[in-house]
């Protein structure tokens, strides 16, 4: 079974919906964003993409859009010096997961992840708004801008005290974790780490 838009106006007349819709949804996606490049390209917040037509239709023009672009010439000897770079590269291991730590990794204490459900951050804005806070710290003159808008956030969240004595506990030693946590920059944490 099939869902469809459905419309109070009388049939053929086109609801104006972009595109030209309706469009069919089908009930096997388990994406939460249906038919659009989006939703077929990137997925939901969740990461499941769209399976629906007219999602894949569009996600299909792209990549042939994309194919036939023309790409600029690359200068000689480039490919082989890629090659002798990657060759000699370490290779990253992921990132850990905070809830499931090993036992070996020594910057990971063994205190659980609050929940922080209603954290301010826990939205995609806020989410954003937080990545934005350690981007390009020291080479963008709107850092200080962006940090401001975070410490700001986090000062209103409920959730701040949780977080802060999370942070301070977990993170080993302190400020060795990239990121924003608690209003806190990673050389904040380590200094509060060192008086704490």
């Amino acid at each position: 079974m099939t869902m469809q838009y459905t419309s109070d106006l009388p049939t053929g007349v086109n609801r104006g919906l972009p595109g030209g819709g309706p469009w069919l949804i089908y009930p096997e996606c388990l994406s939460l964003l249906h038919n659009t490049m989006r939703s077929a390209e990137r997925g939901d917040r969740n990461g499941k993409r769209c399976i629906c037509p007219r999602a894949v239709l569009l996600w299909d023009a792209e990549k042939e859009r994309r194919r036939l672009i023309p790409r600029k010439p690359e200068p000689k000897g480039a490919r082989q010096e890629r090659r002798r770079r990657s060759a000699k590269a370490p290779t990253r291991k992921p990132a850990p997961s905070f809830e499931k730590a090993p036992k070996y990794m020594s910057n990971v204490a063994t205190v659980s992840r609050p929940a922080l459900r209603f954290g301010l951050c826990r939205d995609e804005v806020g989410a954003e708004i937080i990545d934005n806070a350690q981007k390009r710290a020291g080479v963008d003159p709107t850092h200080g801008l962006r940090l401001q808008e975070a410490r700001r956030m986090c000062a209103l969240c409920v959730e701040q005290p949780v977080c802060a004595a999370w942070i301070l506990k977990a993170e080993r030693p302190g400020g060795s974790w990239d990121a924003f946590y608690a209003g806190m920059t990673p050389k904040e944490r380590e200094r509060a780490g060192i008086k704490g």
